[in-house]
Order: structure tokens, then sequence, then C-alpha cells
């Protein structure tokens, strides 16, 4: 299952861990403290330090704060998801949301190691050491939410899910040791598809599990990945990014003549019941950094940066499955 909206759970660890303290140690310069050309912030408002500058309070503060999430985190799924328990049991799932769910897994683990990897930097460790931990305890938080999914009756433990969980954090680890990687950014939307004129997927129990109203992609710094001489070209701030997703998904019983309709094709797995509209996007894109001015207050900074792995409307081109093709002026709304 996709567990994007821990995001807004973790935000948590970094006000608990924003502790205060002279600051004599030295710091990166702020020319250096990058993402691909981009500046980056903490929450703090301090550069890291060159050296590990952690102290015994800051890694009981970061300490606490993570395990409030994991505890928070497992009573609010208790009470949702893994309400009805059954005996753990692994359950391969690849074809249930027409793979959206996989594309989910990648991004909300890569979203989770960059929300971890920023309490880190709160709690005054060095960029490389804060993305490192940062990664390794998502690969365990992940991963531990997949076996709970083991013990959910409507779910099971899926070992694609936990590959692609391992992929996203493989890929935000590896951008900390080849910084050319940090020209491609995990994003994520969820826009409810009654919104825009198509159906949430049924069932769903949970936004969650709503794969329908959900979007994923992969934006792409063009701007900095082109030769010094043709930058002028193009802006600064203006990225493409491709996505996938599925429309109007629906599990039914397909000896039903009646399951579905227009809305719901015939596409998908028959014997197993699914069916859904698998989209692919090419869409332009915002750098949010780069195209609102730095503020003076450091959090408005930094909470603009974290609102940069979200997928905001803009010009799209969507096709589906068949290759066909429709311009959408503010994807997924016109």
């Amino acid at each position: 299952m996709c567990h994007v909206y821990k995001v807004s759970i973790l935000l948590i660890i970094l006000n608990v861990t924003a502790y205060s303290k002279a600051d004599t140690v030295e710091r990166m310069k702020k020319e250096n403290f990058l993402y691909a050309d981009a500046n980056r912030f903490t929450i703090t408002g301090k550069l890291p330090p060159i050296k590990n500058n952690t102290s015994t309070s800051g890694y009981i503060y970061t300490g606490l704060g993570v395990s409030a999430l994991f505890v928070g985190q497992h009573i609010a799924q208790s009470q949702t998801i893994w309400k009805d328990k059954v005996e753990f049991r692994v359950i391969e799932d690849g074809s249930y949301g027409l793979y959206v769910d996989k594309a989910g897994h990648f991004v909300s683990s890569y979203l989770s190691c960059y929300m971890l990897g920023e309490a880190m930097l709160a709690a005054d460790m060095n960029e490389k050491t804060a993305k490192t931990v940062g990664g390794l305890l998502g690969l365990a938080y992940i991963s531990y939410i997949e076996v709970m999914d083991g013990y959910g009756a409507n779910f099971g433990f899926s070992p694609s899910d936990w590959y692609f969980n391992a992929a996203g954090v493989g890929f935000y680890i590896l951008q900390n040791y080849v910084p050319e990687l940090e020209n491609v950014t995990p994003k994520f939307a969820y826009i409810n598809a009654e919104l825009h004129g198509d159906n949430k997927r049924v069932p769903h129990s949970f936004f969650v599990d709503d794969y329908a109203s959900q979007t994923f992609w992969l934006s792409f710094n063009v701007y900095n990945m082109l030769p010094e001489n043709l930058q002028k070209y193009w802006l600064p701030w203006l990225e493409l990014s491709v996505g996938y997703t599925a429309r109007n998904l629906r599990t039914v019983d397909y000896r039903d003549p009646n399951a579905y309709n227009s809305k719901v094709p015939d596409w998908g797995n028959r014997e197993l019941g699914y069916y859904g509209e698998p989209r692919f996007i090419i869409a332009l894109d915002y750098n949010l950094v780069k195209l609102i001015p730095e503020s003076d207050y450091n959090f408005v900074n930094w909470m603009v940066q974290s609102l940069n792995y979200f997928k905001f409307p803009s010009p799209a081109v969507e096709f589906d499955i068949n290759g066909k093709a429709r311009f959408v002026f503010m994807y997924p709304f016109l």
C-alpha cells in the first residue's frame, strides 16, 4: 500500500529535534549546500556542520521524535487498514492497482527518507551522515510497515512492495554520492478523482489506497542537465516531469456482466477482476525553490523546499494504454 500521508506525521520529528545551543562549530558554506543547482535549507536555519555536532540531548530528541512517528503510525493504521488481522502471510499483489501502488512505494519511501534525513540535519549531523542515517531509518520504517501489512486481513506481505520501497531508499542514498542524480526528483500528487470527472478506486478504505486519485512523477531539472552554452534558452525554474497513474480503478467479479461500464474498461487482469485505465503523462513542472523568491524566514524556505516534492497542476500531454494522446491545460483538471 502507498503510505505517503506519513509525510505530515514526520514533521513532528523536525519540531522535536530543533533544539538550541551555542553555535561555535565549523559549518558548510551556503553556496555549497545545494540540491542539484538550487539552494537547500534546514528547518532550524543552521547550515550543516562539517563534522557531526550532535549532542546526547540531540540523539535523545531525535529518538523521541522517531518513536512518536512509529507509535502514531501504528495507532492510525491499526484503527483503519490493519483493523482486521489474520496470521502473517505473503501475498504477491503485482497487478491489483495496475502497478500504481508500486510507483507509490518508490516515491513514498524516498519522501520518508527525505523527512528523516531532515530530522538528522536538525539534530546537527553533517550532510552525508544525515542522509545516510535518514535512508537507513527509512528502510527500517518501511520494512516495519510491510511486515505489519502481512497481518492485515485485506493485505499481506508483498515482496514487490518491499523491492520498490528499497529502490526508493536506494535512490535517496545514492543521490548522496552521485550528485548528478539530484537532477531527478520523485514527486507525488493526490487529487480526488471525482474533482476531474473520474471515479475513485473501488474499493478503498482510506485515501492511502485510493490509487485512482494518485499520480507519481519523476521531475527532471532540464536547466542543470543542459550544457552551459544552452542554458540561456531554458528557464531555470522550468522542469519536465513524467508520471504514471490509473484512472477508474475497480476490483470486480468478472463473471458479473454488469460489474463494469464505460468508465471501467475491459483492461487489466480479467481472471482476477482488476479493471482500470492506465495513464502515462508528460508535463511541465516548476522548481518551487527557484521560482519563489527566498524569504527572510527560514521556515518558509524549508516549507517551499519540502513542497517541491509535490506535483502541482500544469500543462501536460496524457497518453492512454493504446497511445492515444490528449492535451490537458492544467493537468488533471482542464
